[in-house]
């Protein structure tokens, strides 16, 4: 668990072919725990009251982040996500792993690759 400010961030990337199918599944698997979704360009803001995640198809796989200004809501997210992935049969727990986020959506991530490509 990473706390950054007032509120607890992460990010994960999970590699997987169809990341679109798979964010589709999750609207309709746990609707009665969302609030609202809210789709701009690339990327799906999923709020759950207690947190967000925002949903991004990638190149090879999907990128998630999870933020919550409280314990409960960020372990909520991050939950339901883990249980969705797996209930899918797409990944296991050695798959993916959740990093502390930046202030800026996935720029770890995209620091991480630049970094890998040299």
């Amino acid at each position: 668990m990473y706390r950054y400010a007032r509120n607890f961030a992460v990010e994960a990337f999970v590699r997987i072919a169809d990341a679109g199918c798979l964010v589709e599944g999750f609207y309709v698997k746990y609707r009665d725990f969302i609030l609202s979704i809210d789709i701009g360009g690339a990327d799906t803001l999923v709020d759950f009251g207690e947190g967000k995640a925002i949903l991004r198809p990638a190149p090879g796989g999907l990128r998630i982040r999870i933020v919550s200004d409280t314990l409960w809501g960020y372990l909520g997210c991050r939950e339901l996500l883990h249980l969705h992935l797996f209930d899918a049969g797409l990944v296991r727990d050695e798959d993916y792993t959740w990093m502390p986020a930046s202030d800026v959506p996935f720029m770890l991530r995209a620091n991480q690759e630049s970094v890998q490509r040299r």
